[in-house]
């Protein structure tokens, strides 16, 4: 599985039973670029990326990991 895939996968799931680095990681950029399908896949991606250690694109940014490295404690 890439990190397109799990994000797609992720997009199937409950909000309630996501992980809550990805729901963070969500409301970072949904306040950054407004709430759209587009934002959440690319959302997902990062944190598949980051949390999960797929590859694939979008391509995770430097902000993004920063994010990551930042908030890594929320359960």
């Amino acid at each position: 599985m890439n990190a397109e895939e799990r994000a797609s996968q992720m997009m199937g799931i409950p909000t309630n039973e996501l992980p809550h680095l990805a729901i963070g990681y969500l409301e970072f950029l949904c306040g950054k670029y407004g709430g759209c399908t587009e934002v959440v896949l690319i959302a997902f991606s990062h944190y598949a990326q980051a949390i999960e250690n797929l590859e694939g694109l979008p391509t995770i940014t430097k902000e993004g990991k920063q994010w990551f490295e930042e908030h890594r404690t929320i359960s």
